[in-house]
């Protein structure tokens, strides 16, 4: 409360609501289908700026921003491909610009209370997504570069979700 409070709600008011009306990258984001956020074969702005944007949404129960993170993350659920990948996916070797994006999910995931639509369709996806993975890997494509380096966001995400299986059984 008190300062932090207020900081919070700046942050949330201010660039992490409005990001997404002027900065191609994330208001034209290949995420959603538009043709931005893809330097160097990389789609990282968007899932780096909901990594963060989700927390504060969640946290705050934004008006504003809550709004926007869902409307993000129901676009990038309703582009999940028939595999199970989620993304643009231009390289197949790109698994790293996904973990941001699954480490968002657990956090909307975590932080909504009981259960609703849009947490079983997390769920769901994030299961397909790590089937996805799994069929990529058997098929020899590697984890590389950051993808690897990184790994172990995705190996904590899989140990989350297999949590909540758990739990619910």
């Amino acid at each position: 409360r008190g300062w932090l409070q207020a900081q919070t709600k700046l942050q949330a008011s201010a660039l992490t609501s409005h990001l997404p009306l002027f900065w191609p990258q994330i208001a034209n984001t290949s995420w959603l289908g538009g043709d931005s956020d893809s330097d160097g074969g990389l789609h990282e702005s968007t899932p780096y700026w909901l990594n963060g944007a989700v927390p504060l949404a969640l946290q705050l129960d934004d008006p504003v921003l809550l709004p926007l993170v869902e409307r993000y993350i129901d676009g990038i659920l309703d582009r999940q491909t028939a595999e199970g990948w989620l993304g643009p996916d231009t390289d197949r070797a790109d698994y790293w610009s996904r973990y941001p994006v699954i480490l968002a999910l657990v956090q909307y995931h975590e932080a909504t209370a009981g259960s609703s639509a849009r947490k079983a369709r997390i769920l769901a996806a994030v299961l397909s997504f790590f089937g996805a993975v799994s069929m990529r890997l058997d098929e020899g494509i590697k984890l590389a570069s950051w993808s690897s380096s990184r790994a172990h966001d995705l190996i904590w995400a899989i140990h989350y979700f297999v949590d909540v299986l758990h739990t619910a059984s």
